[in-house]
């Protein structure tokens, strides 16, 4: 069972996010979340530092949401994650446009290099183990999956998960049983 202060966490990314479709992330304050989701601003400080924290827990909660439904097979949790974008198209694409310091790009390469990480310290096969630790790793297919979920929210094409797959397949294999 979801306990109170993680459904009030879940309240108030679902009000930032919903938020983000009416107006630029620049213009939400703290207020507008904590009136969106009827809580005091000390509620929204027990939970995150800043409006970028809870931008960032959005993504971690969309990638983790997948990973808990892919049964640790990891290309059925990038099925999963690239369902959640195609269902969240348009939040991805205004959230895109947060840029700088706490760049929306960087918050999700983080989040999905946790995630590969976690696959490797799992999986790991001895290929290259002495060369490239798992971090370098999973920073680089974090990278490669970001340029792709960009490339496909941007597209006016539906994400194709069978084309992300088959490149993941044919080089993330070399690393994991």
């Amino acid at each position: 069972m979801v306990n109170k202060k993680s459904m009030m966490k879940v309240n108030l990314c679902e009000s930032l996010r919903g938020l983000m479709l009416k107006r630029p992330f620049e213009k939400i304050t703290i207020k507008n979340i904590c009136d969106e989701t009827g809580v005091i601003r000390a509620t929204f400080y027990n939970h995150f530092e800043d409006k970028y924290d809870c931008l960032n827990a959005i993504i971690y909660e969309d990638i983790h949401e997948a990973q808990s439904h892919s049964n640790n097979d990891h290309h059925e949790l990038i099925k999963c994650f690239i369902n959640n974008l195609e269902e969240n198209r348009e939040f991805y694409k205004i959230a895109y446009r947060v840029e700088g310091q706490n760049s929306f790009k960087d918050m999700m390469i983080d989040n999905i290099a946790i995630v590969i990480n976690d696959i490797l310290t799992k999986r790991r096969n001895d290929y290259l183990k002495d060369e490239f630790n798992n971090l370098f790793i999973s920073r680089y297919y974090a990278t490669m999956i970001e340029l792709y979920v960009h490339e496909c929210i941007f597209s006016t094409n539906p994400i194709n998960f069978d084309r992300l797959n088959k490149l993941l397949k044919s080089s993330f294999s070399d690393f994991i049983k």
